[in-house]
């Protein structure tokens, strides 16, 4: 049961290519206007854009917007995973893997999984070397399950490298060492395939830069959150309103509109957050002064 509510935690957010119409879906998105969204991604999608057949395929996936149709879900997400974009590689991977919307396949689930962990789509990664570490669904492959949480752990921020260590460790002490020898040239010798341009999650859905710790993108989703902007649930993963609540505290306060998630962001919302809640405590004293 672990790996599926792995599965189910993971669900990551939408994406947004450049382009006036896919900025004003996500600004419409973000505020809950999901018929405005709907009205401007569905010609995209329709028209062959992987990024709005993945979005229109999230909507139908929640019911945001829309009658919730697994079904529909799966066709949007299948037309943009299949043109290699790693968000709905992962989520058709996951439907075959839940069975929502599709017979259970961990067959499928791991060839669509492989298709975003091959794009070093960290979620896929994990969920692969879990599935191969129990044996959930597939053959128990502990060479397998070594080689991705090993890729995990050499190429994750510090506070999540150790844990990635710990599972790959705690393989190796039931391993032989011809097997550990294997699963660490097959990691050694691992590359990201090229991404393609759907694959990359743009600027309205931001990625935590390599190097930053989920606490760090947690506490940025919880300073905009103070500071009454609309990130989404502070859990430290990237999503559409986390991107969205970025750009309009950027704007502002006269900063570019990156979206970026970023160190220089941190800061600057610690500042803003302090003045706001030194603001608040004085209204405070000086209400209670009045009465």
């Amino acid at each position: 049961m672990r790996h599926l509510a792995l599965v189910a935690v993971l669900v990551v957010g939408l994406t947004a290519p450049a382009g006036a119409g896919f900025e004003d879906g996500m600004a419409a998105m973000a505020r809950g206007d999901y018929a405005t969204a709907l009205e401007e991604w569905r010609p995209l999608a329709e028209q062959g854009n992987a990024d709005a057949q993945y979005n229109l395929g999230l909507m139908y996936y929640r019911g945001q917007g829309v009658p919730q149709g697994y079904a529909e879900a799966v066709k949007w997400y299948r037309k943009a995973a299949e043109q290699g974009h790693a968000f709905a590689q992962f989520s058709l991977g996951g439907v075959y893997h839940t069975g929502r919307g599709l017979p259970k396949d961990y067959a499928e689930a791991v060839k669509w999984y492989r298709k975003a962990a091959e794009q070093d789509f960290e979620q896929a990664q994990i969920v692969l070397g879990m599935m191969y570490s129990y044996g959930s669904g597939v053959p128990r492959d502990p060479v397998q399950a070594h080689m991705w949480y090993n890729i995990l752990a050499l190429r994750s921020p510090e506070e999540e490298r150790r844990g990635y260590a710990k599972a790959r460790d705690a393989l190796a002490a039931h391993m032989t060492p011809g097997q550990i020898a294997e699963a660490r040239k097959l990691a050694r010798e691992w590359k990201p395939k090229a991404q393609t341009a759907a694959a990359i999650p743009k600027a309205s859905s931001p990625r935590r830069l390599p190097g930053m710790p989920r606490n760090t993108f947690r506490d940025i989703q919880e300073s905009l959150a103070a500071l009454g902007y609309d990130p989404g649930p502070a859990d430290g993963i990237p999503g559409p309103r986390t991107g969205a609540a970025i750009r309009a505290f950027q704007r502002d306060h006269g900063l570019a509109e990156t979206g970026e998630a970023s160190a220089d962001l941190a800061e600057r919302l610690g500042v803003e957050r302090f003045k706001a809640e030194r603001k608040q405590s004085e209204a405070g004293r000086t209400k209670q002064g009045g009465k």
